[in-house]
């Protein structure tokens, strides 16, 4: 059965979401909502997901806080709108060369998002290329009314070729009214 729409009142719940079944198996579709109803604190919640979201993601004017993950709030998504991730976040790995904070994959579109924290990724010999950004790392939709406040680091031993940007690093959509402060 579908559950959608879904709202979000706790970081518990998020979290749960993301590691449920139901996403993991991809059942779900473009038309399918979860809101974000409240601030979420990421306090002491460990978080670490390679979901895929078809649907779309309305943060409602809603902020993530104290999040602490080494993957991004998602693999791939399809939608991302009025969502705002605090200073207090982070988003760092040593095994991804994909990587940003709100997805790696955007097929739809990202909408009065912004990252405020550090995306950091620590590796030895790349040999793929990387493809790291602010929000995310690659999108094949429009991106409109964003910003990348948040460091973007990046470290190897030795690399291949790849890109490192603010807000998106390989887009095949328009950027409109989007900045890297």
């Amino acid at each position: 059965k579908n559950p959608f729409p879904i709202v979000i009142n706790t970081a518990q719940e998020w979290v749960d979401l993301v590691n449920g079944m139901f996403l993991k198996l991809g059942n779900n579709n473009e038309s399918d909502t979860v809101t974000i109803m409240a601030d979420l604190d990421f306090k002491d919640l460990e978080y670490n997901t390679d979901v895929t979201f078809k649907g779309v993601l309305n943060g409602n004017g809603k902020t993530f806080k104290n999040l602490k993950a080494s993957s991004p709030l998602l693999k791939s998504v399809t939608t991302v709108k009025d969502l705002t991730i605090d200073s207090s976040c982070s988003f760092e790995t040593s095994e991804l060369n994909e990587f940003a904070s709100v997805a790696t994959i955007v097929t739809g579109e990202l909408k009065n998002v912004k990252n405020n924290a550090s995306v950091t990724v620590s590796l030895g010999d790349v040999k793929n290329p990387y493809i790291i950004a602010g929000l995310a790392a690659y999108a094949y939709g429009n991106i409109i009314d964003c910003v990348n406040a948040g460091d973007v680091k990046f470290t190897a031993k030795t690399v291949n070729t790849g890109a490192i940007a603010g807000v998106v690093a390989y887009s095949q959509g328009q950027v409109n009214n989007t900045d890297n402060a």
